[in-house]
């Protein structure tokens, strides 16, 4: 039997990696503050946080499995790492440093980090800056949403309450901004407000579900030199009817409106979605809200075709008129008529075609030079990213929704793990994850190399 060569796939994926900047994500890690006491340290931070993100790259997810991976490996860890001490941490060692660690604190220094990652490569790709120096920089898209860590809901109590993070996710690179635990999806409201920063606001446009359309948001937002884009629903039932009313007039003048139709063929069924924007009414929200520039209306109309199974029963067959017995004659048992066949029930399948509707209305403060209708259509289909390419890879490549760590801070931080973990899947162009981690559990020290690039520790 002939032995696989995997020298090729491992040429690949070093050529892949070395496109890592000279500045390694350790040496970011070393900025996070140690909130363990100095006295019986061991190891330091940035070396476990490196260990469990090695872990988490291979495939590990789980804290006690992560554990155990990095003790399987020590040989070969402390030689790669130089390590002075002829161990590594234990599964306590790593518990006991996550729970003093800022989450929100670890996740701004590994943003920045892999932020200059991002902008040095995207400088050498495009070397002119001249069109970025006049102003024409593309803002960049931000989407915010709230997630709970379910793991933490069957063990909730008074003094353990369960986890909901809520993300600020940049949806070009996949980069988590910023993160906020909240105590219920409720509070998501209050969260944002301490988000509304420069840093996080000016030239992007924030995309969020219907339950952030504050008046006090979209104030803030505007001020700071940010732009947004939200729905109407039933938190604000006047204005979200004015809206419908005014689309809905079949009398209205539609000759200054914009209009953009797409239809998407896939995942078995078709979807068309139909953008209508207006400056109208621009005029009769500014007596409450801040910065509007137009309303849209979105209509989402999908059709599928669904799998139906009917049954069908034979009629039973009647006996013979031959084979009655007389009315007279007492029947015995060798003469009784046979007992009724039960009836026999056939399956047959057959497709429908089933249409849903969807309409929602909202507005936003970007102008129409600056965003036409087909541009408000992306983005609300790009904040979709922030479900499907962050909250459900967490859930469903790396278990997060199984994990039992429910000890207050833990939670937050293996979060933040998680989400750099996606951010360097994603900074290295890897569209299958799992596949992934397992090219990294088979040659770790590709692993190693992209946490550390060309560093060793003394």
């Amino acid at each position: 039997m002939t032995e696989m060569d995997y020298s090729t796939l491992v040429r690949e994926e070093e050529q892949r990696l070395s496109r890592v900047p000279l500045t390694a994500l350790y040496e970011a890690l070393k900025q996070v503050k140690d909130g363990r006491k100095k006295r019986g340290r061991r190891y330091s931070l940035a070396l476990i946080l490196t260990l469990l993100l090695l872990a988490r790259l291979a495939g590990e997810t789980d804290l006690r499995a992560a554990a155990q991976w990095i003790k399987l490996r020590k040989g070969w860890i402390i030689e790669q790492l130089h390590l002075r001490r002829e161990s590594v941490p234990c599964q306590g060692t790593y518990a006991y440093a996550l729970e003093r660690i800022d989450a929100q604190e670890l996740l701004e220094v590994v943003a920045g980090c892999l932020t200059r990652w991002e902008a040095a490569e995207r400088c050498e790709n495009e070397p002119s800056r001249l069109s970025e120096q006049a102003g024409q920089q593309e803002k960049q898209h931000v989407a915010v949403d709230g997630k709970t860590m379910r793991g933490t809901l069957a063990h909730e109590s008074a003094d353990q309450p369960s986890v909901h993070v809520l993300s600020v996710y940049e949806v070009r690179t996949g980069l988590v901004l910023a993160q906020r635990s909240v105590a219920e999806k409720e509070n998501e409201i209050s969260a944002v407000k301490d988000l509304l920063t420069p840093v996080y606001v000016k030239d992007r446009v924030w995309t969020a579900d219907a339950m952030h359309t504050q008046k006090t948001t979209c104030q803030r937002i505007d001020q700071l030199g940010g732009k947004y884009l939200f729905f109407f629903k039933d938190n604000h039932p006047t204005a979200h009817e004015d809206l419908a009313l005014f689309f809905e007039d079949p009398d209205a003048d539609q000759s200054t409106w914009g209009f953009f139709s797409q239809t998407e063929k896939g995942h078995g069924r078709l979807t068309t979605r139909t953008v209508r924007t207006s400056t109208e009414m621009n005029e009769w929200f500014a007596r409450e809200w801040t910065g509007i520039a137009q309303s849209f209306q979105v209509t989402r109309t999908v059709k599928r075709k669904c799998r139906r199974v009917i049954e069908q029963t034979e009629a039973q067959q009647q006996t013979p008129a031959s084979e009655a017995q007389p009315s007279s004659q007492q029947p015995t048992p060798a003469t009784l008529p046979p007992k009724a066949k039960p009836s026999k029930k056939r399956k047959q399948v057959i497709f429908v075609e089933e249409t849903s509707q969807q309409v929602v209305y909202g507005f936003t403060n970007l102008t129409p030079a600056q965003a036409s209708p087909e541009a408000i259509a992306t983005f609300l289909r790009k904040h979709w990213a922030i479900e499907n390419r962050l909250h459900w890879r967490r859930d469903v490549t790396l278990r997060e929704d199984h994990s039992q760590v429910r000890t207050t801070g833990k939670p937050p931080v293996l979060a933040v793990l998680n989400n750099i973990v996606l951010s360097l899947m994603d900074w290295l162009g890897v569209r299958n994850v799992p596949d992934q981690m397992r090219l990294f559990a088979a040659f770790p020290t590709l692993a190693l190399d992209l946490l550390l690039g060309s560093l060793t520790f003394e």
